[in-house]
This record gives C-alpha cells, sequence and structure tokens, in this order.
C-alpha cells in the first residue's frame, strides 16, 4: 500500500488509514450521542494551574460531566 499510494514512508500511510477509518466510523454513527475523555498529566506545583483549569472547565461547562 505504501509503494502504491507513493508514500515515503509508512507515519503518513498509517495517518491516512487512521483518518480514513475516523470518517467511515463518524458517517456509521451519524448523530448518536458519543462520549470521549480527555487525561491531563501536570505539575500540581505550577502557579494559578488549578485556577487555569477551572476556568477552562466553566468556559466549556456544558460539554465537561465530570472533572
Amino acid at each position: 500500500m505504501i509503494g502504491q499510494r507513493r508514500f515515503d514512508r509508512p507515519s503518513p500511510a498509517v495517518a491516512e488509514m487512521i483518518n480514513a477509518q475516523l470518517a467511515e466510523h463518524g458517517e456509521i454513527q451519524g448523530t448518536q450521542i458519543m462520549a470521549g475523555t480527555i487525561t491531563l498529566i501536570y505539575d500540581h506545583s505550577k502557579a494559578n494551574l488549578q485556577s487555569q483549569l477551572s476556568d477552562i472547565q466553566h468556559r466549556h461547562i456544558a460539554e465537561v460531566i465530570i472533572s
């Protein structure tokens, strides 16, 4: 496939396959409700970090179910 599609490396071929599968999955799912997670790993000692995270959560409160 890499040779046929003229990719110079495997990485772009893999990225294209993932994107194609995601697009196909989205078409199959249609307008059904979907859920996902965002996992953050951070240095808790950084100044104002908790405040910044709280601000982000409040700006996107309709999407945030739990934190």
